[in-house]
């Protein structure tokens, strides 16, 4: 926890990505306006990532995860993802204990999303498939 009167670091910024700053709490009337407000980034600007910063959500809640997964909900439907930055130990806690730590990243290479292609195999020598004898040869 952040005593009171020591400043907030910076955002996290990524080349390209967008950056979307999360109050210090968050009620359930808040997050209509907050998925309104990423839309708007995602729809006038061409970010496929937005950093969200988490950093001023001190005592976060259920609240706040519902207002994350529904934050990223959003993204998701228009092509993006949402990185969390400046999230605290009870926000990454919150998110595990939700079951949505990897939904919700809070680090870049979500292991929802790899990073990479996968590697293609030969299937091993002597292995055939079998077949039906009814069914018709390929």
């Amino acid at each position: 926890m952040r005593p009171s009167g020591e400043p907030r670091p910076e955002p996290l910024r990524l080349p390209g990505a967008g950056i979307l700053t999360l109050p210090d709490t968050i009620t359930r009337d808040d997050i209509p306006a907050l998925c309104r407000c990423l839309r708007t980034v995602l729809l006038f600007d061409s970010h496929r990532m937005i950093c969200c910063d988490a950093g001023a959500l001190i005592h976060p809640d259920l609240v706040a995860i519902d207002a994350l997964a529904r934050l990223q909900l959003t993204a998701h439907r228009l092509g993006a993802e949402i990185v969390l930055t400046g999230a605290s130990d009870d926000l990454k806690e919150l998110l595990s204990l939700a079951g949505l730590d990897g939904v919700l990243p809070t680090r870049l290479g979500s292991p929802i999303h790899p990073i990479g292609q996968a590697e293609q195999r030969e299937i091993p020598r002597g292995v055939q498939e079998e077949r039906e004898p009814t069914d018709p040869a390929i």
